[in-house]
């Protein structure tokens, strides 16, 4: 919005007061000139309003950012917001299962920032002001990042890309019929069945596939079980999904929970397209009715991030990544940055050969904003390279996608601690697999040998 890439043609209204109050008006920042107002300005004050942006490509977004009016004193107090793929049929944005009514302005010029902890994912938004000040007139911007998955395949359930590793389930009947049966046209073999089979017919069951990075899932092909002696299969079940693995969010289409009509037989296939693609690391298929017995075999849809063979250094020694993309929890004081943090960086004109943090202890952080979702496949560490002996011997990760909620990065269900340096010149190298796809990515110091004194790059895409 601020920057001009969304076009004005992009942004539109249910009113504007006259020409010269138009949504287009509405970019964070904007100032009155040349006859127009320092914001959009409804022609009426009603609930009723609406500021809409298409961002004409399948998008992520993680936060807002409003003001007011430049220049008088107008602005929205409260808003819900809305999203759609096909600019007509707009969905509310929910938190726990309730409308999510966000906080606005006190002023004009104060921006009010707020993250989702549910990314939206759609083309068009919709901001709905419910209380205003003045007269509703509102300045806007959002975050996120833009999602290419134009031809979304399959994600490894039938084709063994997912490993038996990543799929559970809340019970099995035994262990010939467990979750790992459960993937599209899997067939019964050495005495495995040929589906997942829950323990219990009941609806708190459920088969999880845990995708180890964040994944756009755009839609889900299911089966019943091929065994010829049994004729099981799952008539309806619900979908939920997950960043962490531990709370999860029900997928809904008109604000309502979707209950997705599954199997009439054991063989054939039954696939769904999502109106609504899920940005998730975690998703859970959850039967509500089925036939003889909760058996299911399944598969994904959607996009995986990959680098392939374009990772490449992301700019930590190169200086792509800016000074004011590199922050930290602390620093011994202005000579000891984290701007210093860069892998092979030596001491000069005052500055320390290192990020130095102030206190030892497992609080502190260094933390890189890439300026875009980015796939992180591995990194590289070095001590600190003058005074001392100083370096950092084990850490551990996170990662996000908005800056406010971080998940520690884990390995075959585990958080991952990784090992460090024995000196403070060898640079260490880590692979990152499964990647991490994220916007931002913070390493903890978890040990180290004098002072917690750290140089880092990163390797992706």
């Amino acid at each position: 919005m601020r920057n001009g890439l969304i076009s004005d043609s992009q942004i539109s209204a249910s009113s504007q007061w006259d020409s010269n109050h138009s949504p287009s008006n509405s970019r964070l920042f904007y100032a009155p000139h040349n006859g127009r107002t320092g914001a959009w300005s409804s022609k009426t004050n009603d609930v009723n309003q609406w500021l809409q942006i298409h961002f004409k490509r399948l998008t992520a977004i993680v936060g807002v950012s409003t003001q007011g009016r430049a220049g008088l004193t107008q602005f929205v107090k409260s808003y819900t917001l809305s999203y759609s793929q096909d600019g007509s049929t707009f969905q509310s944005y929910t938190s726990n299962g309730l409308l999510k009514v966000f906080t606005g302005n006190s002023d004009t010029d104060t921006v009010v920032d707020h993250s989702l902890p549910t990314a939206i994912i759609a083309k068009y938004i919709r901001v709905h002001p419910k209380t205003w000040h003045g007269h509703i007139s509102m300045r806007v911007e959002f975050n996120g990042c833009y999602i290419d998955c134009t031809k979304p395949g399959k994600l490894g359930l039938e084709n063994g890309r997912i490993r038996d590793r990543q799929v559970r389930a809340s019970s099995n009947y035994d262990s010939n019929h467990r979750a790992q049966n459960g993937r599209l046209n899997f067939i019964a073999h050495n005495g495995r069945t040929g589906a997942w089979s829950a323990k219990y017919n009941n609806v708190n069951q459920w088969l999880e596939v845990d995708l180890e990075q964040l994944v756009v899932i755009t839609g889900i092909c299911t089966q019943g079980r091929a065994d010829s002696c049994c004729n099981q299969f799952v008539k309806t079940y619900i979908i939920s999904y997950s960043m962490d693995g531990v709370v999860f969010q029900a997928y809904k289409e008109q604000n309502q929970v979707k209950v997705f009509s599954g199997n009439t037989n054991q063989l054939l296939m039954v696939h769904h397209d999502f109106s609504s693609p899920i940005l998730a690391r975690y998703i859970r298929i959850q039967p509500k009715t089925w036939n003889g017995h909760i058996s299911l075999r399944m598969d994904l849809f959607g996009c995986y991030k990959d680098c392939d063979h374009d990772t490449k250094d992301l700019g930590m020694r190169s200086g792509n990544i800016q000074v004011s993309q590199i922050t930290a929890s602390s620093q011994w004081d202005s000579n000891h940055g984290p701007k210093n943090a860069r892998l092979f960086f030596t001491a000069r004109n005052g500055r320390s050969g290192a990020w130095s943090t102030r206190p030892n202890n497992l609080n502190q952080w260094l933390q890189i904003d890439f300026k875009g979702q980015t796939v992180v496949v591995g990194i590289s560490t070095q001590g600190r390279e003058d005074a001392g002996s100083q370096w950092v011997t084990t850490y551990m990760l996170y990662y996000s996608i908005n800056g406010v909620s971080f998940f520690p990065y884990k390995n075959v269900g585990q958080v991952k601690v990784f090992n460090g340096n024995t000196d403070k010149h060898s640079v260490v190298h880590n692979v990152i697999s499964p990647p991490i796809v994220a916007r931002y990515i913070r390493l903890e110091p978890k040990s180290w040998n004098g002072h917690i004194s750290l140089r880092v790059e990163f390797y992706g895409c």
